[in-house]
């Protein structure tokens, strides 16, 4: 994945190119680059390493021009190598390419061109995208050309081009993946994402996938695949120059798991009326809703912990058989759908792979679908009948955070509306329910407040050689995304596992540099739960447990003990959750790690 900005303007952009990969840097940071047009000329400079080397190379002078193109890469195709950074030329150094997203077809695109002689000089899928252009733009309308462009590449993609002879103008194309057009004063930006935009404008034009694209001076023309010319209008951002940055903390990692009061509140806050839940035109009536009779959840990584959760709402809420299963393993099996049959996908991106198309084949198959993203407009939207957005922000930080317990409060209140279509849910029964929803923000508020406490619990992991996350029921599920963050953050060897498997999987594991951390909360398995952690403590190992507020029952046992404030049984994963976020942060910054930039973890949109 990459992040990739143009822009043109009166005077050199430099500058606001290397500004714009500063906003877009956690998309990509294994090379970057900028291309330039000096009147005829084309000059570029990109290197092996971060933004900053790059600003260090660009900040001589010799980098100046009125237009250009800049992009950030996460190494797909071919090594994070000078050769495979971004931009690509073409053979003649006159036309310049960045690019966001995977080339499906570009063997056989390349195989082709390398047949009319091109010359090759990386080892990335981008590179064809320059060739293609090559030399067609000197005595041809844009459009013909990118057309044919987009009509011959495969995968979701986006992409921005230079031509030296086309000054001051900016070419691009997107399929499953759009672009964004934003008017400041005196330049003309264009970009994958909003955060290039907003230092300088409060509105731009969305070009929609299947799209092509000219920025000429202060004017933006757009076509669809059909040839036909689509809607330039400005609209408003909403979306801020404080939500791009890290307002203060340390790392967009940490600002985001401090964002989760709000960006919980905001999940439910419009949804809920003095009647109960109110969630309308999602895109599935009550009467398909009604009708529904088994369901799957789905997604990767912690969007397919959110689908543990969500399974568990809907089984106990709505007590319609349900099962989750990682999107990968649901595209290699062949289940049985009906039109009664919904499945629910889980993504951030809206753009991973796996869940688009196991999203699309269970559609095909007849089925309903549901998608609960993070990403408003993108290919999981598309490919789905239902449509719930988790309303949890950008996510800068590499790992998810606040889209993970945005998906989750998103997903009781889909439970909830199930279950009232189903006639499970009563009327005085769902108030109840929304009770501990309407405190959770207050509650995470308390949780981050007490850091410090977090803090001091995870110097107890610092040394540790593997991490053991147990719990029982819901709070598998967390122990899972708790593990999944230990990973990420802290590269630590981490494993959960329902409290009742301890036993039977790790008790010769159990030591000092191996502890568990125990998520003990009330429920009807407590006492087996208070039970299997003696087994591990008479096994010789360390407890960590996190346990209900007030609860004294595992003092005894536990090496050592944080109390979380109750929200009920249901909604305990957020509270859960956000303690371990924050202990992951701290272990993996007590160990020298940048959390923004966890070591092989990228968002995989492929």
């Amino acid at each position: 994945m990459s992040g990739i900005v143009g822009c043109t303007g009166k005077e050199d952009v430099s500058c606001f190119l290397i500004q714009g990969l500063n906003r877009l840097e956690y998309l990509g940071y294994d090379s970057a680059g900028l291309a330039l047009l000096q009147e005829k000329d084309l000059v570029f400079e990109k290197i092996n390493g971060s933004v900053r080397l790059l600003t260090s190379r660009v900040n001589n002078g010799v980098f100046r021009g009125d237009t250009g193109v800049a992009g950030l890469r996460f190494a797909t195709h071919g090594e994070p190598t000078r050769a495979n950074a971004h931009p690509q030329l073409d053979c003649h150094g006159s036309v310049a390419v960045v690019h966001s997203g995977v080339i499906e077809n570009y063997k056989e695109i390349k195989s082709r061109l390398l047949a009319e002689d091109h010359r090759f000089r990386s080892a990335t899928d981008t590179e064809v995208l320059a060739h293609l252009v090559e030399g067609r733009l000197e005595g041809t309308g844009f459009l013909e050309v990118f057309l044919e462009i987009m009509n011959q590449v495969e995968g979701s993609l986006s992409f921005l081009a230079v031509d030296r002879h086309r000054p001051k103008e900016i070419f691009g194309g997107c399929s499953e993946s759009g672009l964004w057009v934003g008017f400041g004063k005196d330049i003309t930006i264009i970009s994958s994402e909003l955060a290039p935009l907003i230092a300088h404008t409060r509105k731009a034009v969305r070009v929609e996938p299947d799209s092509v694209v000219r920025v000429r001076g202060g004017e933006v023309e757009i076509y669809g695949k059909d040839g036909k010319r689509r809607d330039a209008e400005p609209k408003e951002i909403a979306f801020s120059l404080k939500q791009a940055q890290r307002g203060g903390y340390d790392f967009h990692t940490l600002k985001e798991i401090c964002e989760q009061p709000i960006s919980i509140r905001r999940a439910w806050s419009h949804r809920i009326g003095h009647r109960g839940v109110k969630l309308r035109n999602f895109g599935l009536p009550r009467r398909i809703l009604k009708q529904v009779d088994l369901v799957r959840t789905t997604g990767n990584g912690s969007s397919f912990h959110a689908a543990m959760v969500a399974k568990h709402y809907i089984e106990d809420l709505v007590r319609v058989p349900t099962a989750c299963i990682p999107a990968s393993e649901l595209l290699a099996a062949d289940p049985s759908v009906s039109e009664r049959s919904l499945l629910i996908a889980f993504s951030q991106s809206g753009r991973t792979s796996d869940t688009i198309q196991a999203t699309q084949r269970w559609r095909n198959k007849g089925g309903k679908t549901l998608a609960v993203c993070n990403a408003t407009g993108s290919p999981l939207w598309k490919a789905s009948d239902g449509i719930l957005g988790s309303y949890a922000g950008p996510e800068i930080g590499r790992v998810s955070t606040k889209t993970f317990t945005g998906s989750i409060v998103t997903a009781y209140l889909f439970a909830v509306t199930l279950g009232r279509a189903q006639d499970t849910i009563k009327s005085v029964p769902e108030r109840e329910l929304l009770y501990g929803l309407q405190r959770l923000s207050a509650v995470v508020d308390e949780l981050i407040k007490r850091k410090p406490e977090i803090e001091d619990f995870a110097e107890r992991l610092v040394q540790a050689k593997s991490v053991f996350f147990t719990g029982s029921g819901l709070n598998y599920s967390t122990a899972l995304e708790g593990a999944l963050k230990m990973k990420q953050l802290a590269s630590i060897h981490s494993e959960g596992m329902p409290i009742g498997e301890m036993r039977h999987q790790i008790l010769n594991l159990v030591g000092e540099d191996r502890p568990v951390v125990a998520l003990a909360l009330d429920g009807n398995t407590f006492e087996l739960q208070k039970k299997a952690l003696q087994e591990i403590k008479d096994a010789g190992g360390v407890v960590l447990a996190l346990t209900g507020e007030g609860d004294r029952n595992l003092q005894d046992i536990a090496d050592a003990t944080f109390s979380l404030p109750s929200v009920g049984e249901l909604l305990s994963p957020v509270p859960t959750i956000v303690v371990l976020q924050i202990l992951a942060l701290t272990v993996a910054c007590r160990l020298g790690f940048d959390p923004d930039v966890p070591r092989n973890v990228k968002k995989v949109f492929d």
